[in-house]
């Protein structure tokens, strides 16, 4: 409920226009509700990766794709916790290899917190861990198969922005960054790379499809 203070004039009645307001837009901050208390649905998108590091000037991105689940549930408005599992392509390029590229494919499981700044909007924010499940050496005439010379293990953190288009689905773009030295065997003590790339995911509610 709104104040009223007194002033000389008009400038009472504007002082109220602008108390309600601002009153109003904070009861409907506070009155906020999210879609629902959990939400599962699927993912999918095109995202571009490279590794940094150590030897990486001539390293250029490359693209891929994800895809896979996710589940969303409430915590207390506004923060909430968001599960995905996908496969995901990343890997690397050389700028002076011509076509020869590394792809590596894993299976990742993020964990993030989500924040809903803005009506429509929410940050997120958490760490990811991926399994590789094969690694390649490829061009356009040849392909090698290098999964043993690559870390198993990828763990890093992803952050990003994601938009509510409806209520089925939402469009997001994310930052991931890998903490584990991607090179294995003696190649560790060689030099360091890690994962990076810039994800571009669509999201499809199934739950809210589901009640529509």
């Amino acid at each position: 409920m709104a104040s009223v203070f007194y002033a000389p004039g008009g400038l009472a009645a504007e002082g109220m226009i602008l108390i309600e307001a601002v009153s109003n837009d904070t009861t409907d901050n506070n009155n906020h509700e999210w879609k629902r208390p959990w939400e599962l649905g699927i993912i999918g998108g095109l995202l571009f990766s490279t590794v940094e590091g150590d030897l990486t000037e001539t390293h250029t991105y490359i693209p891929d794709f994800h895809a896979g689940v996710y589940g969303n549930v409430e915590l207390f408005y506004p923060l909430g916790l968001r599960v995905e599992m996908y496969y995901v392509g990343l890997g690397t390029g050389f700028a002076s290899l011509g076509d020869s590229k590394l792809h590596f494919n894993y299976l990742t499981v993020p964990a993030m917190f989500t924040y809903q700044f803005r009506p429509l909007f929410q940050l997120e924010v958490g760490p990811y861990i991926g399994v590789l499940l094969n690694a390649k050496d490829q061009g356009d005439d040849f392909k090698e198969d290098i999964t043993d010379l690559v870390n198993w293990l990828d763990v890093g953190v992803k952050i990003g922005i994601r938009y509510e288009l409806s209520q089925v689905v939402d469009i997001g773009v994310y930052f991931n960054r890998g903490f584990i030295n991607t090179q294995r065997g003696d190649r560790v003590s060689q030099f360091k790379q890690y994962n990076q790339c810039i994800m571009f995911t669509t999201c499809v509610s199934i739950t809210e499809m589901l009640n529509k």
